[in-house]
């Protein structure tokens, strides 16, 4: 096997996004052997596939900006099984770190869109921000620009009806969607991948919401708490005067994932969840800088500390721990 890589960031949240992609069944890690690698990976270009000489060119240069890792071999083996989509280059990719800078961008776009604006958002709120966004998105349907708007139902459950129909009238196609929006609760393979990696001196740090709006889930989430933490894993807990909303990881200052799929077996397998994957030196130094920032705003969990819990904490982490697989 290639060198182990050295440390692992993830930094995860409690809501879900509707996305694009699912598959049948997880590929198990241990088939996948990175050794077996023999063949350049395929990679897009701005004309179309790229040769193999070029593509393990490119390849060759990512592995040269960091520590070694087998990580890009990893990825690389393993991306088009999972997704069926290859390596993409030629791409910008900017970093937007909380609301602010991603509602400033998220309008900018809105405003300069010609054709279509597709929107798609767990929370749709009847507040001076959604308005906001409520009357550009009409105004641009007035211009000729379609406007089409997915908004999930549970996310959006306080919202007044009266909100999405004033779109509606404006021409503008809202759809409702409600799949069931899990969150930290990790499967078997998930599970041994995070303790093996500590076990072998990787650090690993998952940060969490101190609290979420769903008291099942945020205690299934707590009932792994116990077996992380023995491990080695570092776990910490992101204090309430913020709600932590991103699903985002780091692996060895290279390899950087944004999106919505949440760690549990409903987002890998049932939900439809949407990630972009970037290789990139200079972006995994953004999130890590990003991920540090949130870390000083966290509380880290040790393990004597967590053994003295309440009971009651005791017996409501093992009652929904029954009910993981279903969360």
């Amino acid at each position: 096997m290639g060198t182990a890589s050295k440390s692992l960031v993830l930094f995860l949240c409690l809501f879900s996004l509707p996305t694009f992609s699912s598959c049948a069944f997880l590929p198990r890690m241990e088939d996948y052997d990175p050794l077996r690698a023999d063949t350049a990976p395929k990679i897009i270009g701005p004309k179309g596939q790229l040769s193999p000489k070029i593509s393990k060119a490119i390849m060759e240069r990512l592995k040269g900006q960091v520590e070694p890792t087998d990580i890009l071999q990893r990825h690389t083996l393993l991306i088009e099984v999972i997704s069926g989509s290859p390596l993409v280059t030629g791409n910008k990719v900017t970093l937007l770190i909380d609301g602010p800078a991603t509602y400033d961008a998220m309008l900018k776009a809105i405003r300069s869109a010609k054709d279509h604006i597709n929107f798609e958002t767990y929370i749709f709120d009847d507040d001076e921000l959604g308005r906001c966004f409520a009357d550009l998105l009409l105004q641009k349907q007035a211009e000729g620009v379609q406007v089409n708007l997915i908004y999930d139902s549970v996310g959006c459950m306080t919202t007044p009806s009266a909100f999405f129909q004033r779109l509606r009238d404006g021409g503008i196609h809202a759809r409702e969607f409600n799949p069931i929006n899990p969150y930290f609760v990790p499967d078997e393979q998930m599970m041994k991948a995070l303790t093996n990696a500590a076990e072998r001196e990787v650090d690993v740090k998952i940060i969490l919401p101190g609290a979420i709006e769903s008291g099942l889930i945020f205690y299934a989430g707590r009932s792994y708490y116990t077996s992380l933490l023995k491990s080695g894993v570092k776990l910490y807990e992101r204090r309430k005067d913020a709600i932590l909303h991103a699903k985002t990881a780091v692996i060895d200052s290279i390899w950087s994932t944004v999106g919505s799929t949440n760690m549990d077996l409903l987002s890998f397998l049932n939900n439809d969840e949407v990630n972009a994957v970037i290789l990139s030196r200079d972006f995994a130094t953004k999130m890590e800088v990003m991920f540090e920032e949130d870390l000083r705003e966290s509380n880290q969990i040790q393990l004597e500390e967590w053994k003295r819990r309440p009971l009651m904490n005791h017996v409501k982490e093992w009652f929904t721990r029954l009910l993981a697989h279903w969360l």
